[in-house]
């Protein structure tokens, strides 16, 4: 995404991301029932999976301004909402709360590659936005810097976002089964994007967050994922 006008070519691109999203939903529509869901290994499906899981052509966050935050917002939620429906294949039934955990434990398995794409989609693009916005107010007084986040750039659900997306990835590393490459390139994903997130956070986010690093790396088996996530230090105390 490197044209002239990175905010025309964003909005230009969340078009693509939009479509694609609501094609992908027409085909998994009945997947809470069924449990079948559209994969990645079908090219029609990876087409619809790449325009909402790619961010790779998007600058950094000097190259746009508060008025595309609600540009990468309608993008960070089309991404979660596929992510989710991975998540939640074949729960229509299932009511018991422990027992929806271990569903969804399942399908990250089953699912894995899409759920790790829609997980690190999701946690690059909430970290833009913090960037862009943290970046546009430096410079604004107190007073109009707490207008404009509660008026128009979702500050607070970008935080919020943050902090449960990591914890969510920080979750999934733990659960059996999963390959061990895919536990890997989750965690090069929060090695990545952890020191500007920090920044981002409250310090009752950051403990929550660290809190979940811990835990994370308590219920690692593989030494090498251990050895990783050890080394993000924006996920240790000072």
């Amino acid at each position: 995404m490197s044209g002239s006008d990175p905010s025309r070519a964003l909005l230009e691109r969340l078009g693509d991301v939009l479509r694609s999203a609501s094609k992908f939903a027409s085909l998994a529509q009945d997947s809470e029932s069924t449990a079948i869901m559209p994969r990645q290994s079908d090219p029609v499906v990876r087409v619809l999976l790449d325009h909402v899981f790619d961010t790779s052509q998007l600058q950094d966050a000097a190259s746009y301004g508060v008025k595309d935050v609600v540009v990468f917002v309608s993008w960070t939620k089309a991404a979660e909402r596929i992510g989710n429906t991975y998540f939640r294949a074949g729960s229509i039934s299932v009511t018991n709360p422990d027992a929806r955990v271990r569903l969804g434990d399942r399908n990250v398995v089953r699912f894995a590659s899409e759920i790790g794409r829609s997980l690190d989609a999701v946690l690059r693009l909430a970290t833009l936005i913090a960037d862009v916005t943290s970046a546009a107010l430096a410079n604004e007084s107190d007073e109009e810097r707490y207008n404009q986040l509660i008026r128009g750039t979702g500050w607070f659900d970008t935080q919020y976002k943050l902090s449960t997306t990591i914890k969510r990835t920080l979750c999934c590393l733990v659960i059996d089964d999963l390959p061990r490459g895919w536990v890997h390139e989750r965690i090069a994903v929060l090695a990545e994007v952890a020191p500007r997130v920090v920044r981002h956070l409250d310090d009752s986010d950051v403990g929550f967050v660290r809190a979940f690093a811990k835990a994370a790396f308590s219920g690692l088996k593989d030494a090498t994922g251990k050895e990783a996530l050890a080394a993000i230090g924006a996920f240790h105390q000072d």
